[in-house]
């Protein structure tokens, strides 16, 4: 059987928690950033947006009531405390076997795209940074759509970007809300993991409604690709 037969249409990547690990760094920055404007909070408290877009994190906080913030304000602020804890020795690693899938799946002519809830100014930077430009076909970010993840509409829009059908695309995710809007949008799912919180951990997330779950994404070879999809040699 060839290749064409066994690999889906499209190949959709989550970014935070699937390529690298920026959650607990940019939760950590969105927490600084809201005690430092007065607002009580905890890391617990925020970790229920995991996953979710910015600009859905700012109207449920209700930062432009509240604090008279506007979204890019509110963005100018958390990203500029992010770099600061980077500064400060914050790391923020690539995760296993990410760089390596994209560029073979990008190789093997498949549309592969990056579907997020983070701004285009964070993800451009990390995808060149890490080589993988070329290998995509596009980058959809929060200032592409209007309804962050459980809605499927980030995914819906990729599949009609890349000329496929919904159900020809397999995403690769690593939240709860990720996994939903996914399969909201009648796409096969990969869960990933190698970023998750421990169970107990008020981040971590339940990746029992994908598809197939791995540890890493270095486990994606051809053999799990076809029987994603309910295909045999």
């Amino acid at each position: 059987m060839s290749w064409k037969t066994t690999y889906p249409a499209a190949a959709l990547f989550d970014f935070d928690g699937t390529i690298v690990d920026r959650e607990p760094l940019m939760l950590e920055a969105l927490t600084d950033v809201l005690r430092g404007a007065g607002r009580v909070v905890t890391y617990d408290d925020l970790a229920r947006f995991t996953g979710c877009a910015w600009t859905d994190v700012y109207q449920q906080l209700a930062l432009s009531s509240q604090l008279d913030w506007t979204f890019s304000e509110f963005m100018d602020r958390v990203l500029a405390a992010g770099e600061v804890l980077l500064a400060n020795g914050r790391e923020c690693r690539v995760l296993t076997g990410a760089v390596e899938l994209i560029e073979r799946l990008g190789q093997r002519g498949l549309p592969v795209g990056v579907v997020t809830g983070s701004l285009r100014r964070e993800v451009m930077p990390v995808l060149e940074q890490l080589g993988v430009s070329e290998s995509l076909t596009l980058v959809l970010s929060a200032d592409d759509y209007g309804r962050g993840k459980p809605d499927p509409e980030c995914y819906l829009r990729a599949a009609a970007v890349c000329g496929v059908r919904p159900s020809g695309c397999l995403v690769f995710e690593d939240s709860d809300v990720g996994i939903a809007a996914a399969n909201a949008a009648g796409m096969k799912v990969v869960a990933v993991r190698e970023a998750n919180a421990p169970i107990g951990h008020p981040a971590h997330q339940r990746l029992d409604g994908a598809h197939v779950v791995v540890d890493t994404l270095a486990e994606v070879d051809d053999d799990l690709l076809g029987a994603i999809f309910g295909l045999s040699g």
